[in-house]
């Protein structure tokens, strides 16, 4: 499964009930696959807990989740705090604007413990308000503490709160509900609670150690382990378990691929208000839309994950408004939404924003914020990122030519199953450009990059089985049949090839006239001269 393409709450798992020092600082190096990181390792073993919250901070403000989330429980624990707080009320004031649900209740919770600015408990619980309505269920349960405190929330509210949070997987806040009925000495109330506890419980336990198999995090990395504690997870009402459930299924790991398992996941998760599993619901939705209301469902979804303060769900509402899909084309908007959703760290707003810069579309062309962008997004893990900057090392574009950083980028794009990359190590290999000559290892790249859907791989695969040994004249036209019911072109000239020599194929000259007809009106050039070649045989009309 791409880290990319996943939102860092799904690890907060690991950050939950830290109270020692080493403890937090040990999650970095459990983490390291999520960047940027460099900051994050050199606070491995730090002097004292300031020096590592600053790096936090700083990692954080280039797009770390994690650190976030670190930092949460850095000010909960009270891990040796820092005497001036400034940078901290700072960072989580900019957290706030940015609509990140985790830096808002960091807020509301220095405003109830006055911490760094004055102690105002209203404001604590707006704070926290506003980080349960973007999806933080700890904050709901902080708001229901508050009223059960004698703050300025009423009773009646703490309860529906504290509910509110139970709902949507909180045990914490299940427990406190059985307490609060047996006060109250409700006894059918507390049965129902300490069920409720006892399931969400062993639930985030089901959920936790899927999350372990799947990261080899402890114990031997098994996606299929994975996934069976995902579904009974998911089956007990978990969202982020139904949300990843629905990742492997759409990549198929560790399960056969199922688009339909993947969306129903997607959609329960999208219910209970999981952000990643609207954003997620949303682009399925933005990528194969077909009817008006599919198009209603792109931006239901997608606006409800960015108002749950998910990163790609912003992203994918700015390519909405890039293509008109369900509103109306804003390409100001979309641009003013992208850069949002890199601020956030989302690693495809930064690619995306790199390919603007680069190209020049919607801002002014400046080749060296596309190449710094790229790389913001390599560091992250985006294999488009890698691919976009491995071009640029290529070709000496925007940067000095460097081929030895061209194939690395290559290479770490190819792994991570990009399709453009398999290609282009292909004919890499299959030219001698970058790497030695090797027709068998290009061979074995374009079959993984036409595996993956790759129309171009498929016609310089089939011209392989033509010109090798053993040549293979059948799976030849087969993959260039295929290219050509896609609308390639080139393809379509190579399939007209074929029936106009009667190999493997019945010799038709009226079929190869048809294909080299129609890769004509795609701006084939070569199928123009096969055309006038056909011209004078009338079998062919």
């Amino acid at each position: 499964m791409q880290v990319s393409g996943m939102n860092s709450n799904c690890y907060a798992w690991q950050l939950n009930g830290i109270t020692e020092q080493m403890n937090a600082l040990s999650v970095v190096e459990e983490l390291s696959f999520i960047g940027p990181f460099d900051l994050l390792k050199q606070a491995r073993i730090p002097p004292n807990m300031y020096d590592a919250i600053t790096l936090y901070g700083r990692a954080n403000e280039m797009g770390s989740d994690v650190a976030m989330a670190i930092l949460r429980e850095c000010i909960k624990d009270r891990l040796s705090l820092p005497k001036n707080p400034n940078e901290l009320i700072e960072l989580f004031q900019k957290g706030k604007d940015l609509k990140n649900p985790i830096a808002t209740w960091c807020l509301g919770f220095c405003y109830e413990k006055g911490f760094g600015v004055q102690k105002n408990l209203d404001e604590a619980v707006r704070l926290y308000g506003e980080a349960a309505f973007r999806g933080d269920v700890e904050a709901l349960f902080s708001a229901c503490f508050c009223s059960a405190n004698g703050m300025d929330v009423q009773e009646d509210m703490s309860v529906e709160l504290c509910k509110a949070a139970a709902d949507k997987g909180n045990a914490q806040a299940a427990r406190q509900l059985y307490f609060y009925f047996g006060v109250l000495k409700d006894e059918e109330q507390v049965a129902f609670w300490f069920r409720k506890a006892a399931i969400l419980c062993e639930t985030e336990a089901r959920y936790n150690l899927g999350l372990c198999y799947e990261h080899g995090l402890g114990v031997e990395k098994d996606v299929c382990k994975a996934v069976a504690c995902y579904q009974d997870a998911a089956m007990s009402g978990h969202p982020k378990a139904m949300c990843n459930l629905g990742l492997c299924y759409k990549q198929g790991q560790g399960v056969s691929q199922d688009l339909e398992q993947a969306i129903i996941w997607f959609q329960r998760g999208e219910n209970l208000d999981n952000a990643r599993a609207c954003s997620m619901f949303g682009a399925y939705h933005r990528k194969a839309f077909c009817t008006p209301e599919d198009t209603k469902k792109v931006i239901k979804s997608c606006e409800k994950a960015a108002l749950l303060g998910d990163c790609h769900g912003i992203y994918n509402l700015s390519i909405c408004y890039e293509g008109g899909i369900g509103v109306e084309r804003d390409p100001k908007e979309s641009l003013r939404l992208c850069q949002t959703a890199a601020d956030l760290g989302d690693a495809f707003a930064f690619t995306d924003l790199g390919v603007r810069y680069f190209t020049g579309s919607g801002v002014k062309q400046d080749w060296d914020k596309a190449i710094k962008l790229f790389q913001k997004a390599v560091d992250l893990g985006d294999e488009e990122g890698m691919f976009n900057l491995s071009i640029c090392y290529k070709d000496g574009t925007g940067v000095q030519k460097d081929n030895g950083k061209a194939l690395t980028l290559l290479q770490g794009a190819a792994r991570s199953g990009h399709a453009e990359a398999l290609l282009c190590l292909g004919k890499c290999y299959e030219c001698g450009e970058l790497v030695p000559k090797d027709l068998d290892m290009a061979k074995r790249y374009y079959q993984q990059a036409a595996d993956k859907g790759n129309l171009d791989a498929k016609v310089r695969l089939g011209c392989m089985y033509i010109s090798g040994r053993p040549v293979d004249h059948k799976r030849a036209w087969e993959l260039w049949r295929e290219a050509a019911d896609k609308g390639h072109s080139k393809a379509m000239c190579f399939v007209g090839d074929r029936y106009e020599v009667g190999t493997p194929v019945v010799r038709d000259s009226r079929q190869a006239w048809r294909m080299y007809l129609q890769a004509t009106q795609l701006g084939d050039c070569s199928a123009i001269k096969c055309c006038e070649r056909l011209k004078e045989d009338p079998s062919a009309r």
